[in-house]
């Protein structure tokens, strides 16, 4: 991922976190100290008094001068010397931002700066660092992404609440996994002009007409594309973002991302099991803009991340679809502090 996109991917994901507070404090403690000092600092010697005495010539040195001294002459000198130190003054003195970040102060900050990344770091010091991760590859067959099973359940598993309808009640179909007839789908890829791929996912079909529909929990929910994400491995304390932008579709769309995991040292494909669950919700209309969703991971292991896309009756008119940009899953692994 270029670094310019990665920058601005890391401003999306910056949230307040515990530990920036704790390392906030313990960074801002010494420069709030240095910045009562005087940035430069008169230093005076202590008067030195020196007696040489000898049988030849010899030499005297002092800060400030050479003396030789004749034969059998007893010499006393004084000298005071004063030293300058220049001290870089500054939010960005001592370098916060880690692993060739660019510090670029900026009062307006509580620190007193702002750190630019380079590519695979965030972070208020960039000291977090992120992962593309990957889609599993395959052929774009016209079924290659249908699995309404799975789709079916995970939305038992975790039922799909309503965002911003229906008074965000839990609304369950009267078939979750309906096999739309006449389906279609497209999945493709997006090469946007930073260089990054998105990914184009859209479907259509037909259902039964139902004529009690809305909130009433009639309808019937069809099952549309799933992707799922190379395996890769997390810690706790690991955090999972997920991009998305919902366009304009048949019907009400319906998405499920569900957290596959494996405990093994070594895994194989079918190791994996769903055991936890990202995200469920049910929503109409166009998202102006991407919206993101956050996993955070309570467990080390191995991880496949999987999202479904289907869509809802909400009008009872037979049509279902949906239409989705989703960007890839994005993992921040973040420093713990016991």
């Amino acid at each position: 991922m270029p670094g310019a996109r990665m920058r601005r991917l890391g401003m999306a994901m910056r949230t307040t976190k515990t530990k920036a507070m704790a390392r906030a404090r313990a960074r801002t403690e010494p420069r709030r100290t240095e910045s009562r000092r005087s940035a430069t600092t008169t230093t005076t010697t202590p008067t030195t008094k020196t007696t040489t005495t000898s049988a030849s010539s010899s030499t005297t040195a002092s800060a400030s001068s050479t003396t030789t001294t004749p034969l059998t002459t007893q010499t006393t000198s004084t000298s005071t010397v004063s030293t300058t130190t220049t001290r870089t003054s500054g939010a960005c003195a001592e370098k916060p931002c880690a692993h060739g970040g660019l510090c670029i102060e900026a009062a307006e900050q509580e620190e007193g700066f702002v750190c630019l990344c380079t590519e695979g770091w965030i972070g208020d010091w960039c000291d977090d660092e992120v992962k593309e991760l990957s889609w599993e590859s395959g052929t774009d067959s016209e079924l290659q992404h249908r699995l309404p099973e799975q789709y079916e359940r995970a939305a038992s598993r975790m039922p799909l609440r309503w965002h911003g309808v229906c008074g965000n009640a839990t609304v369950y179909a009267k078939q979750q996994s309906y096999v739309a007839q006449e389906y279609e789908e497209v999945v493709k890829d997006v090469h946007n002009s930073d260089g990054s791929i998105d990914k184009y996912v859209q479907f259509s079909g037909i259902v039964p007409r139902v004529f009690d529909a809305g909130c009433s929990g009639n309808a019937l929910s069809a099952a549309g594309p799933s992707l799922t994400t190379r395996a890769f491995s997390a810690k706790k304390g690991d955090v999972a973002n997920f991009f998305y932008r919902v366009l304009h579709g048949g019907e009400y769309y319906e998405l499920l991302i569900e957290v596959l995991g494996c405990f093994k040292r070594q895994c194989s494909s079918g190791d994996f099991r769903a055991f936890d669950d990202m995200a469920s919700l049910r929503a109409s209309g166009d998202i102006e803009g991407f919206e993101v969703l956050r996993h955070h991971f309570k467990e080390e292991g191995f991880f496949k991340l999987r999202f479904h896309l289907g869509s809802y009756d909400f009008s009872g008119g037979s049509l279902v679809g949906a239409h989705l940009v989703a960007k890839p899953f994005i993992l921040e692994k973040r420093e713990m502090i016991e």
